[in-house]
């Protein structure tokens, strides 16, 4: 090239300036995801704290518990959990949406999670789908519909064509106003076009007392509190909510098995996190969660109150909880249920 054909001196600082800053974005975003990966290798490198939405001494909380005892022995880092209970979950939920997203701050969520955006008629202060990152569903509590021994009810479909003969003349009962049984109430209702007249109590011990009494009709709930009752041979199991009919009854049908496969809820917890955080991060505690609860002397002690592992990855519970909003929003709108 000639001197006269050579680019002016301008110009070839502009070129080289545009070359150096495409070479510093290049650079800096290579140190920044080589940084994310360093970090997420070494995490945790801090105590790691774990929310639960309820009370102490729950099933939340116990199998929330149970997770940070274990992880705290694998990571060599405390592991403690929190309870911020209160508003139907909202509470803790909210909190967890604002926090960093750097795995030092987890959400032990449940049931309400998934049905909140329909109950609320998606006026949360946060997007239940954008702004969490799912990491690991650790375990489902199957309900059942509870009856009193003495009940004229032998099946669900007594229970179902009673429900719509006496429309709000029969009271299910469940452990709260917004409750996972609440749920399963109002959806037998829609599936089967009659109406059970929602009885929320203040727990399953108050719920348990009310039914074996036969103050209430039917109780909605799960095995923990009434198995010893239907031991005793005080009250009839109708259905279990499971996919498969429950160790602890394996002679009481599933709802599907009893003819209401659409009738499919049950609560359940799993580990989520606030939107944006690093994969390698969601893929360790994904993998320790789930070795935790394959290990037979944490499986077997669960399944013995009625709590059922049912683990899987990220993805598989991302795809869980937008099927938990879109069921829970469409009864909602449907039924009219609100859950204070």
């Amino acid at each position: 090239m000639s001197r006269a054909e050579s680019p002016s001196l301008p110009v070839r600082r502009r070129v080289l300036a545009s070359l150096a800053a495409s070479g510093a974005a290049a650079f800096g975003a290579w140190s920044g995801v080589h940084a994310q990966t360093a970090a997420a290798t070494t995490w945790p490198q801090k105590p790691v704290r774990i929310v639960s939405p309820y009370p102490a001494g729950g099933s939340n909380d116990n199998v929330a518990r149970l997770l940070a005892a274990r992880l705290s022995d694998m990571w060599n880092q405390r592991v403690f959990v929190e309870n911020k209970p209160g508003a139907n979950n909202r509470i803790a939920t909210e909190q967890i949406a604002r926090v960093a997203p750097d795995g030092y701050n987890l959400l032990f969520a449940a049931a309400p999670h998934g049905a909140n955006p329909g109950l609320y008629d998606n006026k949360l202060p946060y997007d239940t789908l954008k702004d969490f990152t799912p990491i690991a569903r650790a375990v489902i509590s199957p309900v059942g519909f509870w009856v009193p021994v003495n009940s004229p009810f032998k099946t669900m479909r007594e229970l179902a064509d009673a429900g719509k003969a006496q429309p709000d003349r029969l009271f299910a009962g469940s452990p709260g106003n917004g409750s996972g049984p609440h749920l399963v109430i109002e959806l037998f209702n829609y599936r089967t076009g009659g109406k059970l007249q929602h009885l929320p109590m203040k727990g399953d011990a108050p719920l348990a007392i009310e039914v074996v009494a036969g103050r209430v009709d039917v109780a909605v709930t799960g095995m923990t509190v009434m198995k010893p009752h239907f031991d005793a041979g005080k009250l009839r199991l109708l259905a279990v909510s499971s996919d498969k009919r429950f160790p602890l009854a394996p002679d009481v049908p599933t709802l599907a098995e009893a003819g209401f496969p659409t009738v499919d809820g049950s609560a359940w917890f799993g580990m989520v996190g606030p939107a944006g955080m690093a994969p390698e991060v969601v893929a360790k505690i994904n993998r320790d969660i789930n070795a935790i609860l394959a290990l037979p002397e944490v499986r077997g002690p669960l399944e013995a109150v009625g709590i059922i592992v049912a683990t899987g990855t990220p993805e598989q519970f991302r795809a869980f909880i937008a099927a938990d909003v879109e069921k829970w929003t469409q009864v909602a709108k449907a039924t009219g249920m609100k859950p204070d």
